[in-house]
């Protein structure tokens, strides 16, 4: 009797232990089996957005998903005439991201050009562990980066997919996702809020006013979202719908993308193109309605020091204490240089010399574009004839 009731136990207890193992097991696989059941019922199609700044159309935007054998295949384009420096400049931005059945990054493209040399970033997973990163630049080497990852990660382009497919959205959770910053080239922790929950009604398709000259509304369709928010430098206030596709969209840069038919969003912003103009009034450059304002001036007979109340965003992470400045708490207080000081201990080489010698720190990278004809016609006539290195960087 006592042998069987230890069988009986050991039993028992290997069958607990074993529906403990498998029971962690499926918690700890849920979510990625969520995803993947999730992938497969979403359905291929495009949204195009008109892209706005205070009310009037600057640019055009598209999203495309496409259903592959081994997951999916997000395409976002965006055209724009950004309002900067007085002057619109014209700006178009790519991004390719392919998934993977649970929604896993596989590999990704993502590409910036202006009126400047082009951009090209692209990654691909490496296990679980790790992304393999390419910087490319049309006058430069490819860079390329091995980024080491804790959690799987996602692009920002991809966070509104992800968090509705995941789960059906509430109205005042809190989601916090490990996205993959290309800027950086980090992994960093995105924080989303779902805010709130409505309908909207979004052009569906589209007919030409021959009177007006350009694409109207047809026909409206109805569309359930959620509007939710992220922080950081690139913080967005989007509202989505069920599939995770962006329904409007309002980006801390001042522009907005509202979804709507093609013909509206694309070929009406082709039509008004001869007549767009290229000045910018200080209410629209994206320099002048982002910059932070100071509460009084700076006083002209060049004070020996200055100090700075920051309030209204968080400081980590920024590299404020050092050096000639000090900050305690949300005061910020900046020294001024000696500008009596000594100058450098050497001369400068002549050009050719120091290209030569200095050849490496001075070749282009993808955001130091030194190859520019521009940028070397401006350094050539700051320099002049002097070879104090001082007089130099004054000027």
């Amino acid at each position: 009797m006592k042998r069987r009731g230890a069988v009986a136990v050991t039993v028992l207890s290997a069958w607990a232990i074993g529906l403990a193992l498998f029971v962690r097991r499926e918690m700890r696989n849920a979510p990625a089996q969520r995803l993947a059941e999730a992938a497969l019922r979403v359905a291929p199609g495009a949204s195009y957005y008109r892209v706005e700044k205070d009310g009037r159309q600057i640019g055009f935007a598209s999203s495309t998903i496409d259903t592959t054998r081994g997951g999916l295949m997000i395409t976002d384009y965006l055209a724009a005439d950004l309002p900067v420096g007085g002057q619109e400049h014209r700006a178009t931005a790519t991004s390719d991201v392919r998934l993977s059945r649970s929604l896993g990054l596989s590999d990704f493209r993502l590409s910036f050009e202006s009126e400047g040399a082009p951009i090209a970033i692209s990654g691909r997973s490496i296990g679980d562990s790790a992304l393999q990163v390419v910087i490319a630049h049309d006058e430069s080497a490819a860079d390329t980066q091995r980024v080491a990852l804790s959690a799987p990660v996602v692009l920002p382009t991809i966070v509104p997919l992800a968090l509705a497919l995941g789960e059906n959205p509430k109205v005042g959770r809190v989601y916090t996702m490990s996205s993959f910053d290309p800027i950086s080239l980090r992994p960093t922790p995105l924080t989303i809020r779902v805010e709130a929950e409505s309908s909207f009604t979004v052009p569906d398709s589209a007919r030409f006013d021959e009177g007006r000259h350009r694409w109207m509304t047809a026909r409206r369709d109805s569309v359930h979202a959620w509007r939710i928010t992220t922080d950081g430098p690139s913080a967005i206030r989007a509202w989505i719908d069920e599939q995770g596709r962006i329904v409007e969209m309002h980006h801390a840069l001042g522009f907005s993308l509202h979804r709507t038919a093609y013909e509206i969003a694309f070929e009406n912003w082709r039509l008004d193109g001869g007549t767009r103009t290229r000045a910018v009034s200080m209410n629209r450059d994206i320099l002048e309605t982002t910059a932070i304002a100071a509460s009084a001036p700076i006083d002209r007979r060049r004070p020996g020091w200055l100090r700075v109340r920051l309030r209204g965003a968080t400081l980590d992470g920024f590299a404020l204490d050092g050096g000639r400045q000090t900050l305690r708490g949300d005061t910020l207080v900046i020294q001024r240089e000696d500008s009596t000081a000594g100058g450098a201990p050497y001369t400068m080489p002549m050009p050719l010399a120091m290209r030569m010698s200095f050849r490496h720190e001075l070749s282009p990278e993808p955001l130091v574009q030194t190859g520019d004809a521009r940028i070397v016609a401006l350094a050539r006539r700051l320099r002049g004839d002097t070879r104090d290195p001082t007089v130099a960087a004054r000027r």
